[in-house]
């Protein structure tokens, strides 16, 4: 989808999704739909008005979203740590970048300034940014006494990339492991027009918070969680 296809709407309206975050690979991965995905992504994301807050660096499709989203003028900011700094060259011209010093932290930092996450084909780290999100999402209504945003996970399925993790969250529904009102959690568009659509729905009606979570763990809501410590021996 070149720029002068990306479809008239306008997100710069009034709304509770002004930020994203923009997960992918290091890497560009061998299929070239995935660059192009990423390309197209970050264009039409400043073209609209979005602020766009991803990993930092040069590399991989997370190069190119930041690129593209910076070409077209758009607000981004990069939050990395010294050695990605060092490994993936430092983030393009314009970008506003953080540095921190743990890897937690950086995904925490990444969330707590966006609405919503949008995930395109990656590896090990794309995937445990995306189910760390998941979790805390899953956990919303007993790891605060107030009401919290649950934030949408948008996992863009280019190529069908993301057709076996749907087919696993479906079949952990199935057999009784995540409630049906979870499902809402993420969603799957499958090319960018779509996800700019899937946006526009997202932000013209109210968000889902910790409220609509009723299932499971609705009876524990606000009783505090016990962290148990390890045993001495696993202790670094």
């Amino acid at each position: 989808m070149s720029k002068r296809e990306l479809p008239a709407i306008d997100l710069t309206q009034p709304g509770w999704l002004k930020s994203v975050a923009a997960f992918g690979g290091s890497r560009m991965g061998n299929n070239p739909l995935y660059a192009e995905a990423a390309a197209d992504l970050g264009r039409g994301l400043a073209s609209l008005g979005f602020n766009v807050v991803y990993g930092g660096g040069q590399a991989g499709l997370m190069g190119v979203i930041a690129r593209s989203a910076r070409s077209a003028g758009g607000s981004v900011t990069g939050i990395t740590m010294p050695f990605l700094d060092a490994a993936q060259g430092s983030s393009p011209e314009g970008t506003r970048t953080i540095v921190t010093d743990d890897i937690h932290k950086r995904q925490d930092m990444m969330m707590s300034l966006v609405e919503a996450a949008i995930f395109l084909p990656g590896g090990f780290g794309t995937g445990e940014e995306k189910w760390d999100g998941l979790v805390k999402a899953d956990l919303a209504n007993i790891a605060s006494t107030t009401e919290t945003l649950i934030k949408p996970i948008i996992s863009l399925n280019i190529a069908g990339f993301y057709d076996h993790e749907r087919m696993q969250i479906e079949r952990a529904i199935k057999d009784g492991f995540i409630p049906e009102e979870r499902r809402d959690f993420v969603h799957y568009p499958e090319t960018v027009e779509a996800l700019f659509y899937l946006l526009l729905d997202l932000n013209g009606k109210p968000p889902m918070t910790s409220a609509h979570l009723t299932t499971k763990h609705a009876e524990a809501r606000g009783k505090p969680i016990k962290i148990i410590a390890p045993p001495p021996e696993l202790n670094p």
